[in-house]
């Protein structure tokens, strides 16, 4: 069973038509009324049960009717005519923008400019008014989630930036990024992992007495091998052996390069003794 969250003053049979999403282009059930434009979604995963009333619905699905700014549908066409010049009166002409143009006109000023070309007057997009009422959005954004959730001003920004992101391609919320940086200084910080600054800790203070003793074993098993190896190599030695089977000393000399990374490795990681 399905659950809808709907606007009160929604109509008893609204229009419900499929536009593609700005963000992934993909088809998506939006409701459309005289004055407002609203998005179906679907929350929670499945299966899930809810208590409506007096009454148990399991295995039920939850819808919720978001209303969206109509504007946000028309950006990806927008952005495809920069270049070009369009009357206002039929720019949506043949597209699937079409049944909510109406919706669409009034707040076409915002992110387009006119432009006078003898006695017409033409649109075209304008970059500066895009990321001014993007800026505004995020803006409005940050004063909501600081209500629910008060945080530092660069986190704020990032969480209302999260939400813009998924109604704009990736080009335009990449280009929106760098101007909120410009806005919001301190922004989209760069993060070092703790576990980077642990490594570095540990990197730069000096071995204890075990760990030196460890390397000095190593290094005087990998001397003594070296010595083995040049003994066995020389021409008396190799004349002694005759037909003896030869003996592989680059997996001897390697197996020892291996045992002093190991003993390396287990200092470097081995947890601070208390003092």
């Amino acid at each position: 069973m399905r659950i809808s969250l709907l606007p009160q003053n929604l109509p008893s049979h609204p229009l419900v038509t499929f536009i593609k999403h700005p963000r992934t282009n993909q088809l998506s059930p939006f409701i459309i009324t005289d004055s407002k434009l609203y998005e179906i979604l679907e929350v929670g995963k499945s299966p899930s049960s809810f208590l409506l009333m007096h009454q148990s619905i399991s295995n039920g699905d939850l819808l919720i009717a978001a209303e969206i700014h109509p504007l946000f549908l028309a950006i990806p066409l927008i952005m495809e005519r920069s270049s070009e010049l369009y009357s206002l009166d039929g720019y949506f002409d043949n597209t699937e923008l079409q049944t909510i143009e109406f919706l669409i006109k009034p707040h076409f000023p915002k992110v387009c400019e006119a432009v006078q070309v003898d006695q017409y007057v033409v649109w075209t997009y304008n970059e500066k008014k895009m990321m001014d009422w993007l800026c505004l959005k995020i803006s409005r954004l940050i004063t909501y989630v600081y209500r629910n959730n008060p945080n530092d001003d660069y986190v704020l920004v990032e969480q209302a930036f999260d939400i813009i992101r998924h109604y704009i391609r990736a080009s335009l919320a990449q280009k929106l990024k760098e101007e909120l940086q410009k806005r919001y200084p301190g922004s989209f910080p760069k993060i070092v992992l703790n576990i980077s600054q642990n490594h570095t800790r540990r990197q730069i203070k000096p071995l204890n007495s075990s760990s030196v003793d460890d390397l000095s074993r190593s290094d005087s098993t990998s001397l003594e091998n070296e010595k083995k190896d040049s003994q066995q190599n020389s021409p008396k030695t190799r004349k002694d052996q005759g037909n003896q089977p030869r003996v592989n000393k680059r997996a001897s000399k390697k197996k020892s390069e291996v045992k002093i990374a190991k003993n390396c490795l287990e200092s470097f990681f081995a947890p601070q003794k208390k003092k």
